[in-house]
């Protein structure tokens, strides 16, 4: 048996193969970027809920919530990467 293949038609494939293989990329990278968001915004709401005595006791020596605030964030940043 022998077969006749046209250059068109090969490149054609090959560029469904790569329209394919984009779509892929872009959803595994849109999953990739919802999986990073959930666990960053786990470790700062279990961060801030754990806080929550530690926020009071500053609020009741009258510690501006602006100092409390920055100070969560700068923790949070800390933090971040290693959690």
């Amino acid at each position: 048996m022998q077969r006749v293949d046209i250059k068109d038609e090969i490149q054609g494939e090959w560029n469904k193969l790569l329209d394919q293989f984009t779509v892929f990329s872009h959803i595994m990278l849109l999953m990739g970027l919802v999986i990073a968001f959930a666990l960053i915004f786990n470790t700062i709401a279990v961060n801030v809920i754990e806080r929550g005595r530690e926020v009071a006791t500053m609020r009741t020596i009258w510690v501006r919530m602006k100092t409390i605030v920055r100070m969560a964030t700068l923790e949070n940043l800390t933090i971040g990467p290693w959690a």
